[in-house]
């Protein structure tokens, strides 16, 4: 006969063989509540976060675990709590907190050591619990089910971790947070929700509200740096917030003085709590080809990113890349965006280069950024020769570059170009003095060009310039002297751009390079032509254009003519303007450059509207619209449609009049918008006039004269 008391047994037990006489049993209390409150309190700030607390309402009513991803310190732990606390009231049998601390860098806590912990807050002492976690994980499940109970697990960083602490059916919620996704859960019936960067104005709220809590007064307009300099992570503002509250800030100055050295992780530490020992957490659970990929990636100096740029930062294939960022992305230290679109936070980025500068040094680092340039640059150089295909640039060869885009025409080269402007001037302030940076700027000549971002076009050139006469490149300074002294023409700063051509021409001719002398000598006509100088326009036009009728540069030429037909036009020698922008067309259509011969197509319509030929200037226009349109060449279009008004006017249309204007109006508005303040002033000065097409009242028949003089009374 065994005598035997099985381990799971609660309560008293009393072995014996014979009993004789009164038996008294007396157990202690445990002391233990009925019904466990573990949760801890809820954040004393806390602000926004609406969406996410709606979707835990809804998650919650559908399923008993939710899993709550994000990076570190974007508040997951602080979201939950406050979440737990409003709805604990429906949970009558208690909650149950845990902290497995995953990321703790010694293993964490034990999924058995867990499960003990929750076993006595439920009653079980430990001296009658089960060894085996088998055992453990059945019991809780046996004391859990049917009870309506609260389950927070903190720091999760692997499903296998949670599935022992699941309760039994069916009225237990429980949530986790974790810096991973882990779809092993969502597998099981567990809902998913992933938490982003804090929005900017609950950040501010935070922040006003956590220094109102200190009895310190501030303006949104304060902590606007500070504000900014966080990027929306929460656990980096109050960090920052508690070093200022030590400090009794009274002004925005202390927030200067904080961030003087830039967005340095210094600044986002309080004892031994800081942004940086959160990351690191984070990295030591990446293997090693992953955490060298996050270092390089990290050198990236844009926003957003494709896999093929990550793929050049590591020197790998597509495939391969694509397998690392998954298991940035996984662990959030990148953010998915989109389909193969990723970021990296900027605090995140500033940890990955301090990596990057102890483990791989600057040769690597620079090495993975000239990759991850050369990448924008031979992109760019194929949009441009889609948008320009026989303009004179400095590059005309795109080497193998793997997962660079491929583009149906000139419309979708351009928004490319365009969307990922701010990326390509990213990488000309990061590569300034190198060969990269130069080349990039003219290899986007066509964007500014056509679309007008007259900020990004004065930075990108003046960073370029000083590269490449660093660089002592000749042919890139005076291809950038050119383009920068278009960029100034178009917002009226002539002084400076007659400065930038006529010290192009010295170059061109210095160096014997006659289609260049030709190209600045047009260019200083523009100058005078936009000052009314028809004499001295006329002269310069006519010297660069018998260089290139001599050169055959055809594409030069045409161009030339235009600029000639507008000094016709503006004193009235309507014959002569036909005959150049007839040639011009010509010779533009030869070329396949549609953005030329519709602004050919637009000054030929003014000379039809002079001689009544109406219909024929309707059809150019439209034919102009249509081309102007699709390579959203806002400053032409607004010359387009105010030439239409004219014409609309003189047919007694004047309904079609008011719309015309109407649009050009706002045309011009959205070059403004992309432009800076300067270009705002100057385009509000410029409704038309001599600069386009549209004023055709000056359009008269004159008989045959020299081209610089003026015609008689």
């Amino acid at each position: 006969m065994v005598n035997r008391v099985d381990v799971g047994t609660a309560g008293a037990v009393v072995q014996a063989q014979h009993i004789a006489g009164g038996i008294h049993l007396h157990s202690p209390s445990s002391g233990l509540p009925a019904v466990p409150k573990q949760l801890p309190a809820a954040p004393a700030f806390f602000t926004g976060r609406e969406a996410e607390l709606a979707a835990l309402d809804r998650m919650s009513a559908s399923a008993g675990m939710i899993v709550l991803s994000g990076p570190a310190g974007v508040g997951k732990t602080a979201l939950a709590l406050t979440w737990l606390h409003g709805v604990r009231t429906r949970y009558p049998d208690g909650q149950l907190f845990g902290d497995l601390q995953a990321y703790a860098g010694d293993g964490g806590v034990s999924a058995d050591h867990m499960l003990g912990m929750f076993l006595r807050a439920l009653g079980v002492p430990a001296r009658v619990q089960p060894v085996d976690i088998v055992e453990l994980a059945a019991l809780f499940r046996s004391l859990t089910t049917d009870r309506r109970l609260l389950i927070m697990l903190d720091n999760v960083a692997a499903a296998n971790e949670v599935v022992p602490l699941l309760p039994g059916p069916p009225d237990a919620l429980v949530i986790l947070t974790t810096r991973q996704r882990l779809p092993g859960l969502v597998a099981r019936g567990a809902h998913a929700l992933d938490l982003g960067l804090l929005p900017e104005e609950s950040a501010r709220e935070l922040v006003l509200d956590v220094l109102g809590g200190h009895g310190i007064s501030a303006t949104p307009a304060d902590v606007e740096p500070l504000v900014h300099a966080c990027g929306g992570l929460p656990l980096a503002l109050r960090l920052a917030l508690a070093q200022l509250a030590c400090r009794r800030w009274s002004g925005a100055g202390e927030v200067a003085r904080l961030l003087a050295h830039g967005r340095s992780l210094d600044v986002f530490q309080a004892d031994e709590l800081s942004v940086r020992t959160a990351l690191n957490l984070s990295y030591q659970r990446l293997s090693p080809s992953a955490a060298r990929a996050f270092r390089l990636v990290g050198e990236y100096p844009g926003a957003d990113f494709a896999c093929a740029v990550a793929a050049r930062a590591i020197a790998t294939d597509h495939e391969e890349a694509g397998k690392e960022l998954q298991a940035l992305v996984d662990l959030h230290l990148v953010e998915e965006l989109d389909v193969d679109r990723y970021r990296m936070h900027d605090l995140i980025r500033q940890y990955a280069r301090e990596k990057a500068a102890a483990a791989d040094g600057v040769d690597t680092t620079d090495a993975a950024t000239l990759r991850m340039g050369e990448w924008y640059l031979a992109a760019a150089l194929i949009a441009d020769r889609a948008v320009m295909p026989t303009r004179r640039r400095l590059d005309d060869f795109v080497g193998d570059v793997p997962g660079t885009p491929a583009f149906s025409g000139a419309e979708t080269a351009l928004d490319w170009a365009e969307t990922h402007l701010p990326h390509h001037l990213a990488v000309v302030r990061r590569s300034a003095g190198h060969a990269l940076c130069y080349r990039l700027v003219d290899a986007l000549w066509g964007v500014f060009l056509y679309r007008k971002h007259y900020a990004e076009w004065l930075e990108s050139h003046e960073i370029g310039l000083r590269a490449a006469r660093e660089d002592q490149n000749f042919l890139a300074e005076t291809l950038l002297l050119n383009h920068l002294g278009l960029g100034l023409h178009g917002l009226g700063r002539l002084a400076e751009a007659r400065g930038l051509f006529l010290r192009a021409l010295a170059l061109h001719r210095e160096h014997g390079d006659r289609v260049g002398e030709a190209t600045a000598l047009n260019s200083i006509g523009l100058v005078f032509l936009a000052e009314e100088q028809w004499d001295d326009a006329c002269a310069y036009f006519e010297q660069a254009l018998a260089a290139q009728v001599e050169l055959g540069q055809r594409r030069g030429e045409a161009l030339t003519r235009v600029n000639l037909a507008r000094v016709d036009l503006n004193i009235g020698r309507t014959l002569s303007a036909r005959t150049h922008l007839a040639l011009a067309r010509s010779a533009f259509e030869s070329l396949a450059d549609r953005y030329n011969t519709a602004r050919a197509d637009m000054a030929l319509s003014t000379v039809h509207i002079h001689d009544g030929q109406f219909d024929q200037a309707r059809w150019l226009l439209t034919h102009s619209l249509t081309v102007l349109s699709s390579l959203g060449a806002d400053k032409e279009l607004a010359r387009a449609h105010d030439v239409l008004a004219d014409l609309a006017s003189r047919v007694g249309d004047h309904l079609a009049a008011t719309r015309h204007r109407d649009t050009a109006a706002q045309h011009r508005w959205r070059v403004r918008s992309s432009s800076g303040d300067q270009a705002r002033r100057h385009e509000a000065r410029q409704p038309g006039g001599h600069l386009g097409f549209g004023n055709t009242d000056k359009v008269v028949d004159l008989p045959a004269q020299k081209c610089g003089e003026q015609p008689g009374p």
